[in-house]
């Protein structure tokens, strides 16, 4: 709830404060662009796994592996840099 609605609002502003507004509308669309994709495709993905083995531990086993890879990707991006 609350932080999607925060999501929605650092999702407006970031590339307008970050790139200026000259071409705000094409670097938005292009920012969002992989998560339309991936909200789009994960349902379908997550069928065909199902259907494709007849059980839901393949696919819990390919969700457990994109979150520690997410989490993986966030601690390395999140690392402090010391000079």
């Amino acid at each position: 709830g609350m932080g999607l609605g925060l999501l929605t609002i650092v999702r407006a502003t970031a590339p307008a404060e970050t790139f200026g507004t000259a071409s705000y509308a094409a670097i938005s669309g292009a920012l969002s662009g992989p998560s339309v994709l991936a909200r789009a495709a994960g349902p379908l993905a997550g069928t065909y796994l199902i259907a494709m083995h007849n059980q839901y531990d393949t696919l819990l086993l390919v969700l457990l592996a994109c979150a520690l890879g997410g989490a993986a990707a966030f601690l390395l991006g999140a690392r402090k840099e010391t000079p």
